[in-house]
């Protein structure tokens, strides 16, 4: 051991057990339940640190010290061999290594050590294993993944090391290798006598053969050796090396092992001809797993020179931390001095993307694509799935990546996974997260990549408490393996699910997402997770957004669109839940105008979405009509579908079109459904609340009583709410005012506790004609006089109108004739022509004004075109209401027996009450307007 760390048993003890796992000090192997684990060296040493000093905090400086004195070591070595320990003692003790946050671990077993006698059976003798070379024990180089998809997240090198040694015999065990080789593990082992700036040919040599092998999709490529072995595994052990004494002369190594057949490359080098001879040997190894590839066909690394070739490796370490501002402009570097390298190329056109900046990155493909055409035939495919990615046309590389997934027999689910996101940001969530369910991978880095995308579809499916789940997975994997910028990654994804679920994320995530982004060196991360904290707390404060402007400016600074864009997004809709829509259009229209300017048509759709939400609030149909046919350009699933079938059959049921209404909502109901069982997600309440203001038109009583039980979600309080004001409605249309006093006096009660204004403006707009109706006028006009300044000021037209119609119905029922004779006037000025719900509203007040002000021939003109209005649409109850208004000439309007039959069909007994000048059918539409708010915090 690196330290000296004494030992608490006999000298001559050969094995030691604790509770029923045994440790052979002699194989450094542990035991459990007839599995035996070979732990490498450094690992053993740690294991034997805890037996030695059990139940006592280590920090991580002192294991550094104790077990890694003396090595220059990255500090995931410690994550990876707590993470190996607690493999080899199995489920059942892996917890007697506690983890103690920010400061180190306590071994905690249940029992006491004691050595095991010499005659006791031995569980499983292993084989002497193959002592590997000392600088594989001590390798800790972070590996860079190859471009695109999951294979970018693929960490340290050193875990790759401290997993290979950790198989023990992988070595000896397995067979003869074959073309036909299923999985190849390419393993960095740098000279521990050169400086981190001189290790650079190493990483190149893994780099470059990697991106050449994982091409072919019959076989996996991995950068760390699977949990579970295969026969035909092969691991390469790759090297560029200066000999002690050999005055500069480099040697590039790369060793094939199998069992009974290995194969060794071994090229001497002078330091000028160093990228020559790391080129040959990347052809040898990868003519070695390809060999119908000509060698005159593979990619060369020629047109670089010993200046330039550095410099992409650090732009590969950047791509694969995630800091793509860097690697872009490293890559442009190495663009610069070889300009025909197209290797370079397609990743900048990657972290382009990655940025937001599309437009730039599809040029950089118009001049890679040459290059890429110039490839060995088996090489094309990957590469042209990928450029269909960054040319935007998600669909068809998601079928590209699907139909390489079909046809690779190795079932790589890399290539499962890029299928997957390219799904997902086409719009196909449903059929994303079908594919992303079926499986699941073994190996960390890629176990990781999946959770966060699989939190990712769920979120976009509207399946919030899975992608909880998922994202708290992710997080806990990604702290298991010391990787901060995920951690911190998939802390902002819980936050924003939790945010969608209507649960307030604690300070504790905020802080853990900012220390992580420190840590990794993110910057614009970290002030993005400040800006949400801001949004948590700002409430209608916009001084605690302060934030914003300091995100922007490095968002820009560093070409970073995407960040730039969703700061916009989330500021602009915080506006909107707090009801000013000017600075909220500002926002929105900000972020629409940086996603056309970069060509972003994937933010351009949300933003769309977004916009939706705005143009509901503000009552332009039309724009809300553009929107939609816009949107619905493509297949639609998951939340996108959800908020444009709740806006579509809104507009439908502003126009009166009931039928088509609830043919939009039986589609995007089904569009919604997860799974073979064909479930909802809880979010699907809001397309029941709809349902039941469309079927209470069409004088469907009893079918909209059931969809406002489904209505009444208690996942969600906003449509909680809406189903008791459903609820009291229907009583007051069946005649029962006395069953509707209670809930509605108790939703006046709620008014005040309500979130946000908006959330009040809408629920005062809900009851307050309601209110007014069983007889209780002046509490009515209480809430609404609470509310109308802050609507009118708001730029929610659509609000203002609903409120200010339910002003003018309280107005009526007081006799405050002039008042309510304003009220229409300036409602009046602010309906569009294409409302007709509104306008009929409008039209039936006007009536029973006319009528207060006894001028009975304009109000007996205006009744027969409302009356024919109102049949022609197939509107019950607004039919009805022209019945009771009628009174005497009801004959003139209507024949006896039809009036008699829609009563009997409807049972809106309550609907004819001529009391009532606007019967409650008319304040529908506030019932479904509240239900924009959904639209508002779309995705």
């Amino acid at each position: 051991m690196s330290e000296a760390i004494g030992d608490c048993w006999p000298e001559n003890a050969q094995r030691l057990r604790l509770g029923d796992v045994e440790f052979d000090l002699r194989y450094r192997s542990v035991h459990r339940e007839g599995v035996t684990n070979e732990l490498n060296q450094r690992c053993f040493d740690l294991l034997l640190l805890f037996l030695r000093e059990p139940r006592v905090l280590h920090t991580r400086d002192e294991i550094f010290r104790r077990v890694w004195a003396g090595v220059v070591v990255e500090d995931a070595n410690i994550t990876t061999s707590i993470w190996l320990l607690r493999k080899a003692l199995g489920d059942d003790a892996k917890g007697w290594i506690r983890t103690v946050s920010k400061q180190g671990y306590v071994f905690d077993p249940p029992g006491e050590l004691e050595p095991v006698p010499a005659n006791d059976p031995v569980w499983l003798e292993p084989a002497a294993p193959v002592a590997p070379a000392e600088s594989v024990r001590e390798a800790a180089v972070a590996p860079v993944a190859a471009a695109g998809g999951a294979a970018r997240k693929f960490r340290a090198i050193a875990i790759a090391a401290v997993l290979l040694i950790a198989l023990g015999g992988l070595l000896v065990a397995l067979r003869q290798l074959y073309p036909s080789t299923s999985r190849v593990t390419l393993v960095a082992v740098p000279d521990v006598s050169l400086n981190d700036e001189m290790r650079w040919p190493t990483e190149l040599l893994q780099n470059w053969i990697e991106w050449q092998l994982e091409t072919r999709t019959d076989r996996i490529t991995l950068t760390a050796p699977s949990a579970q072995r295969e026969s035909a595994d092969t691991i390469v052990l790759l090297s560029a090396a200066m000999p002690v004494g050999r005055d500069g002369e480099w040697h590039v190594r790369a060793h094939l092992h199998q069992a009974g057949r290995n194969a060794n490359f071994d090229v001497g080098s002078a330091p000028d001809q160093l990228l020559a001879t790391i080129d040959e040997v990347s052809r040898r190894v990868v003519r070695r797993f390809m060999p119908e590839v000509p060698v005159s066909e593979l990619p060369s690394l020629a047109v670089l020179d010993a200046a330039t070739a550095p410099v992409l490796v650090k732009a590969l370490v950047a791509e694969q931390r995630g800091r793509w501002h860097e690697a872009a402009q490293r890559y442009r570097q190495v663009l610069e001095a070889a300009p025909d390298f197209g290797f370079a190329r397609l990743h900048l056109a990657m972290a382009l993307a990655e940025l937001g900046q599309s437009n730039a990155a599809q040029a950089e493909l118009d001049l890679a694509e040459r290059w890429v055409q110039r490839l060995p035939q088996s090489m094309r495919p990957l590469q042209e799935a990928r450029m269909l990615a960054i040319r935007q046309d998600y669909l068809a590389a998601a079928a590209r990546f699907g139909e390489l997934w079909q046809r690779s027999p190795a079932k790589r689910l890399g290539l499962r996974l890029d299928e997957v996101t390219n799904l997902r940001r086409g719009g196909r969530s449903r059929d994303a997260l079908e594919r992303i369910s079926s499986a699941s991978p073994t190996t960390p880095g890629l176990s990781l990549c999946w959770l966060l995308e699989r939190a990712e579809v769920e979120f976009a499916t509207l399946d919030l408490a899975r992608s909880r789940a998922s994202a708290a997975e992710a997080i806990k994997l990604a702290t298991a393996l010391g990787w901060d910028l995920d951690r911190a990654r998939a802390t902002l994804l819980l936050i924003d699910v939790m945010a969608w679920s209507g649960l307030t994320a604690e300070d504790a995530l905020y802080d853990d997402a900012i220390a992580g982004f420190t840590v990794a060196g993110d910057r614009i991360g970290m002030l993005r997770a400040k800006l949400m904290r801001g949004i948590r707390d700002a409430k209608d404060d916009a001084a605690k957004l302060d934030v914003l402007d300091e995100l922007l400016a490095e968002a820009r600074a560093a070409g970073n669109a995407s960040a730039e864009i969703d700061a916009l997004r989330r500021v602009g809709q915080w506006h909107l839940r707090n009801g000013d829509t000017r600075r909220a259009g500002e926002r929105l229209h900000q972020a629409e105008a940086v996603a056309l300017s970069v060509g972003d048509r994937y933010q351009q759709r949300e933003i769309s979405a977004n916009l939706l939400g705005l143009d509901s609030w503000r009552g332009d149909l039309d724009a809300v009509d553009r929107r939609i046919r816009g949107l619905k350009n493509a297949t639609l699933q998951g939340g996108l579908a959800f908020n444009v079938g709740m806006a579509e059959s809104q507009l439908q049921y502003r126009r009166g079109e009931y039928e088509a209404a609830l043919t939009t909502l039986g589609a995007t109901q089904e569009m919604l459904r997860l799974g073979d069982a064909g479930g909802l997600p809880p979010v699907a309440a809001g397309l029941d609340c709809v349902r039941a203001s469309v079927l209470v038109r069409l004088g469907r009583i009893a079918d909209a009583r059931t969809a406002t039980n489904a209505c009444g979600s208690p996942q969600l309080p906003m449509y909680a709410l809406t189903a008791k004001a459903h609820l009291a409605e229907l009583a007051i249309l069946a005649g029962d005012t006395t069953a509707a006093t209670s809930t509605l006096r108790a939703l006046a009660d709620a008014t005040a506790r309500q979130a946000s204004a908006v959330e009040r403006w809408q629920l005062v707009a809900e009851i307050a004609p309601l209110l007014s109706r069983i007889g209780e006028a002046q509490r009515a006009r209480e809430l609404v006089d609470s509310v109308l300044p802050a609507v009118a000021a708001s730029g929610f037209a659509a609000t203002e109108i609903d409120v200010r119609m339910g002003a003018a119905e309280i107005a009526l029922a007081q006799s405050r004739l002039t008042d309510a004779r304003r009220e229409l006037a300036l409602v009046e000025a602010r309906v569009e022509s294409g409302d007709w719900f509104a306008q009929q509203r409008l039209r039936s007040l006007d009536v029973a004004l006319l009528r207060s002000e006894g001028r009975h021939d304009e109000a007996d003109r205006l009744l027969a075109e409302l009356h024919e209005q109102m049949r022609s649409h197939g509107d019950v109850p607004g039919e009805l209401f022209v019945h009771g208004i009628a009174g005497l000439h009801l004959p003139e309007l209507c024949p006896p027996d039809r009036h008699a039959w829609l009563l009997a069909q409807s049972g809106m007994r309550g609907a004819t009450q001529s009391r009532a000048p606007a019967a409650v059918g008319q304040v529908r539409v506030p019932l479904t307007r509240r239900l924009g708010k959904v639209l508002t915090e779309a995705q």
